[in-house]
């Protein structure tokens, strides 16, 4: 069997016991599992003899590998030493998924989908890409790949019918307009709810670049349908389109996840973490050495793992 381990880059390393990732993605890691200031006493956030408290669970608990010969992702457990003491493949890589081509309704035009789901799936992640892209993006494919061998259910789908996005690549109209892409994520939302077969399924939001700030704004929408949103991620979100109060007024834990060479998202980014309310769990992990798109080689694999870790950690 083929087995190609997903490292973080060997070049951030800063220390020996930390082969894979930097001590900044480490330490974004350890709050998303234990919290800032958490009281939580569970052995995985306790103290392992380092001032990083629960740093070496990163590396020493959990791993990720891409099984080439089953095409699964899967996650093997280790101890102090380094000696496989746990397989936790064993559901995640037989969990089979149904992949459905499906159209949204919204108001009289049908955007086009793609859904892969299992009933007994986790969760289900729907993607929302920036304006520009669509359901074919390849960062989305890679990432719902990854979240589906690890047990959630996914929906990639267009924002735009073709006909919108030829009109918007002569006029731009709808590269920001926020109101128009609330709607459309609260159309493919609907369309998980009234479905029989994905209705009980936790709704997660995974958004890119104008897409991200589409879910910001379309929040109160989907909460006031007494909807619940488990977790929001935001990769490389253009926060900055967003509404202050929309902002402000966000109720559902977020992580933001931005390469450390996109200098101007991150620093938005930055700014907007500090405006949201401060009981509310929000995390921002930083990819270093990685720009907007993330092209560089492990940092989507990074992103996918952090958001991952964060996902895990739903008391939700």
């Amino acid at each position: 069997m083929i087995k190609k381990k997903l490292k973080m880059d060997p070049n951030y390393n800063n220390n020996n016991n930390n082969k894979y990732v930097s001590n900044e993605i480490v330490n974004n890691i350890n709050e998303i599992l234990c919290g800032v200031g958490s009281n939580n006493s569970s052995s995985a956030c306790s103290s392992s003899g380092n001032d990083s408290g629960s740093a070496s669970l990163v590396n020493n608990t959990i791993n990720n590998f891409y099984d080439a010969e089953k095409n699964c992702f899967s996650s093997v457990g280790f101890d102090d030493s380094h000696n496989n003491i746990d397989n936790k493949n064993i559901e995640n890589c037989k969990l089979n998924f149904i992949k459905e081509y499906v159209t949204i309704k919204s108001e009289e035009i049908y955007l086009e989908g793609i859904i892969n789901y299992n009933e007994k799936s986790k969760g289900i992640i729907i993607f929302v890409h920036g304006i520009g892209s669509s359901r074919f993006s390849p960062r989305n494919l890679f990432l719902s790949k990854y979240f589906q061998n690890m047990g959630y259910s996914t929906l990639l789908f267009d924002l735009l019918t073709p006909q919108e996005e030829r009109l918007n690549n002569i006029t731009g109209e709808f590269k920001y307009n926020l109101n128009f892409i609330s709607n459309r994520i609260l159309n493919a939302t609907q369309f998980i709810i009234f479905n029989q077969k994905l209705k009980h399924l936790d709704i997660i939001y995974f958004g890119s670049s104008t897409g991200s700030a589409g879910i910001i704004e379309c929040e109160k929408k989907v909460l006031s349908l007494g909807i619940k949103i488990k977790s929001i991620i935001s990769r490389s979100g253009r926060l900055s389109l967003c509404n202050d109060n929309s902002i402000k007024s966000i109720s559902t834990r977020i992580l933001l996840v931005c390469g450390g060479d996109d200098k101007e998202t991150l620093e938005n980014n930055k700014l907007f973490l500090n405006k949201m309310n401060s009981r509310l769990e929000k995390k921002l992990a930083v990819i270093l050495n990685a720009t907007h798109l993330f092209p560089e080689e492990n940092a989507l694999e990074n992103v996918a793992s952090i958001t991952l870790n964060f996902l895990n950690s739903s008391t939700l």
